[in-house]
């Protein structure tokens, strides 16, 4: 069993948390899973430089991280929970388009194997999507490839992973986000991707529809077939009056002798 240590809807920031959590730190929404991992991951005894550990289990920023820091705590790095992460995650955070559900996440600490997976996976949907793959035949790549950068947001794989995903036809990236939404935020209420690429949706093109002639009265009978109008009008009446067409009278030479009827005066 995993021991849940907080609810962690807020951390995803797709509208699943409307009506469960009022969380008020707001510096932590959006920064995803592997965000809250890494930002409960430091050592909090080197952010104050008394970590003399050789082998210390936990992860150490690097000296500018651990600056934005103490500037954020004036210089007394203390405290647990959500209050403190919210600090530390709001001194090392440098764009706010990371955030989800804009973005893919948040990464504080550096991996550089899992950066390289990400960026290949990435590199590979863009080679194939360039090279007019259908859709059908590369969706389960690109369902990876959005799985691994919300997994680990790397700046770079980010910006092609988006990229490659504005290319998508509309119907095509709304199948795609139902699978990836169910992966990582296990929703099918949501539409992650959507606010990623955050593209207008196409309108709806009108049908057109016959217009009746201004010059047409309103209140003219309708037409029929067999049937034309005369040109005249009795004086009670406030409509033409119908008149039945008949059909030409039949040539008396078809079925005969044409040549014996016209000189002899065959019947």
């Amino acid at each position: 069993n995993v021991e849940v240590t907080t609810d962690p809807w807020f951390l995803l920031n797709c509208g699943i948390t409307e009506g469960r959590n009022t969380f008020a730190h707001s510096e932590l929404r959006g920064i995803g899973l592997p965000g809250w991992i890494d930002v409960t991951s430091f050592c909090h005894q080197h952010f104050n430089k008394q970590c003399f550990r050789k082998n210390c289990p936990w992860a150490h920023t690097t000296e500018q991280e651990t600056s934005a820091v103490n500037k954020e705590f004036d210089g007394n790095v203390h405290g647990r929970g959500k209050s403190f992460y919210s600090r530390v995650a709001k001194a090392l955070m440098t764009a706010d388009d990371v955030l989800m559900p804009r973005g893919f996440g948040c990464v504080f600490i550096k991996r550089p194997e899992m950066a390289e997976y990400v960026r290949l996976t990435a590199l590979l949907a863009q080679k194939l999507a360039d090279e007019k793959f259908s859709f059908v035949s590369i969706m389960d790549l690109l369902v990876s490839t959005c799985e691994a950068a919300y997994r680990y947001p790397d700046t770079a794989a980010v910006a092609i992973v988006k990229k490659v995903l504005r290319d998508q036809r509309q119907q095509d990236l709304d199948r795609l986000s139902a699978r990836v939404t169910w992966s990582v935020a296990f929703s099918r209420e949501h539409n992650l991707l959507e606010s990623v690429v955050d593209k207008p949706r196409p309108q709806a093109t009108p049908k057109s529809s016959v217009q009746r002639p201004s010059n047409l009265r309103a209140t003219a009978p309708a037409f029929q077939p067999g049937r034309a109008w005369s040109s005249g009008h009795r004086a009670s009446d406030s409509q033409p009056t119908p008149q039945i067409l008949t059909r030409p009278e039949v040539s008396k030479w078809i079925g005969g002798n044409a040549a014996e009827q016209l000189y002899w005066g065959g019947a």
